[in-house]
């Protein structure tokens, strides 16, 4: 219906018009053939199918393994419970400036302190999050 609207209001438009609503209301067929059709959604429906088991029935199977024994939270906690002193940043910055000596340990993940950190730093991460979207980590 739209089609004879737009082609009876639209009339005197041309060639180029008339070829462009050809062209949106005859689309071209999106595979040269049925079995062409049927390879491509037979794929679909068997990555479908494996990505339902994958989730539903061995993910959760091993989902335990992937688990981390404590949270960053608890060693934080434990750490300053053994006595190991924390600063925030900017206390840090002024007693380097002081002339105080001693070492800058910056527990934050690798990529925040790679974006910011205190000269004469180093860098050891409290801890390392499982990436379960990269195997080589998850084998590691």
């Amino acid at each position: 219906e739209i089609h004879k609207s737009v082609k009876t209001h639209a009339s005197g438009y041309g060639p180029e018009y008339d070829a462009f609503i050809q062209k949106i209301t005859n689309p071209p067929p999106l595979f040269d053939s049925p079995d062409q059709a049927n390879t491509v959604i037979g794929a679909i429906l068997a990555a479908t199918g494996v990505s339902f088991l994958g989730t539903f029935v061995v993910a959760p199977r091993y989902a335990g393994v992937l688990k981390e024994d404590q949270r960053w939270e608890d060693i934080y906690r434990e750490l300053e419970e053994g006595g190991v002193q924390s600063v925030d940043w900017a206390e840090a910055v002024k007693k380097t400036n002081q002339g105080r000596s001693g070492v800058i340990l910056d527990v934050r993940m690798e990529n925040k302190y790679a974006t910011k950190a205190i000269p004469g730093s180093t860098n050891i991460p409290l801890y390392r999050p499982i990436v379960l979207d990269n195997p080589v980590a998850i084998l590691r």
